[in-house]
């Protein structure tokens, strides 16, 4: 069972629904086949239109497989302060030089034959290119840790971009130069941003009828009506 975190995003002039969790191909396949779902290359992130309707069918879409689903985002809009459109263009990206091509599609040429999804190959080839973008000035094999940490602060951080975007630029890094082995890099010590922690959410009752609707486990279902019984004085 995962944490999927849903959160208000403002993309391509909307409100959406972005949706996040660890990376899992099994739980991306899911998510991918869930109609409507779409993926933000900005943002590094799945995400959906934002509306009633599709907000209670992705949530009970999600808790089939019962996995825990954080929306308090989407619950107190009025507490998400919405950061105003910035005038600063995003720092600017070099172009690939021949040697960045050849890597990239060697790489992906191996991603194919150890038969990564189509959409892991594409996030891992998008993010790296605009990875080599950014240090377009140095080969692959110069590529330090110290470039990363100014990749981090001067792009993702500085344009603002997710944790989950984040988390795929390192994914893929460590995928890639694990794949160059002659490179020298010491990737293991590349590290990741710290998880968004959330203090637990109480239920409403409405909400914990849904709930009780949509879990098809009799054993589950059974242990959940006895919670409630036992919980009902104090939802009065």
């Amino acid at each position: 069972m995962a944490t999927i975190t849903l959160s208000w995003l403002v993309h391509k002039n909307a409100s959406q629904i972005a949706i996040h969790f660890d990376q899992s191909e099994d739980l991306e396949k899911y998510i991918k086949a869930f109609n409507g779902v779409n993926w933000s290359q900005t943002h590094g992130v799945f995400y959906i239109e934002h509306t009633s309707e599709n907000k209670q069918k992705l949530f009970n879409y999600l808790r089939r497989q019962n996995h825990y689903i954080d929306y308090s985002a989407l619950r107190y809009p009025n507490q998400i302060s919405v950061k105003p459109i910035s005038v600063e263009k995003p720092s600017p990206l070099g172009k690939l030089t021949t040697p960045h091509h050849d890597a990239l599609n060697s790489f992906k040429t191996y991603l194919l034959q150890k038969r990564y999804s189509q959409n892991t190959i594409d996030n891992y080839i998008g993010v790296l290119r605009i990875f080599f973008k950014f240090n377009n000035i140095k080969a692959i094999e110069e590529i330090t840790k110290s470039d990363i940490i100014l990749f981090n602060q001067n792009y993702i951080l500085k344009n603002s971009y997710s944790r989950t975007f984040q988390n795929q630029i390192i994914s893929a890094i460590k995928l890639f130069y694990s794949y160059h082995s002659n490179i020298q890099l010491d990737i293991s010590s590349i590290e990741r941003p710290i998880k968004d922690k959330r203090l637990p959410e109480i239920l409403s009752q409405n909400e914990v009828k849904e709930l009780l609707t949509n879990v098809k486990n009799v054993k589950h279902k059974t242990i959940l009506r006895r919670t409630e019984a036992k919980n009902k004085p104090f939802l009065h």
